[in-house]
């Protein structure tokens, strides 16, 4: 998902992708500790901050635009759908303590809705190109 403005890990793997300028919230892996060298691919001006910020906590609905890290804070066994609005791939990574991934629990292109469970309460980053949602049933 590398677009006409991206930041690239230096192994090429896209932390960061958009068509537009947008602003978005991306979690920085605790193995990346240290230095870790980034590509910024971008016309025109640009900026990267680097913040340590709690991921918004949510227990029955979240929404937002592009890329995000939330908190999913309510009961496991939840089952919850996820809607995109937008061009593109869009996926919900949960994410370790350490913000690795975990596992993709829910992956969509274009316009589309999808449906997953919550096995527990969970860190979760949502790399979206568009509108995106997710709502517990």
């Amino acid at each position: 998902m590398v677009g006409p403005r991206s930041i690239l890990t230096d192994k090429g793997t896209a932390l960061y992708a958009a068509t537009k300028a947008r602003r978005g919230r991306v979690p920085v892996p605790e193995s990346w500790r240290g230095r870790t060298e980034m590509h910024v691919a971008a016309s025109g001006r640009w900026r990267i901050v680097v913040e340590d910020v709690a991921p918004r906590e949510f227990a029955d609905r979240v929404g937002g635009y592009g890329m995000d890290v939330v908190a999913y804070i309510g009961p496991a066994g939840a089952p919850a759908r996820f809607v995109h609005r937008g061009r593109g791939p869009a996926q919900v990574h949960a994410l370790t303590p350490g913000f690795e991934t975990e596992a993709v629990l829910a992956s969509v292109k274009g316009d589309a809705t999808t449906e997953f469970m919550f096995h527990c309460p969970a860190i979760l980053a949502i790399r979206a190109q568009g509108p995106w949602s997710i709502t517990v049933l």
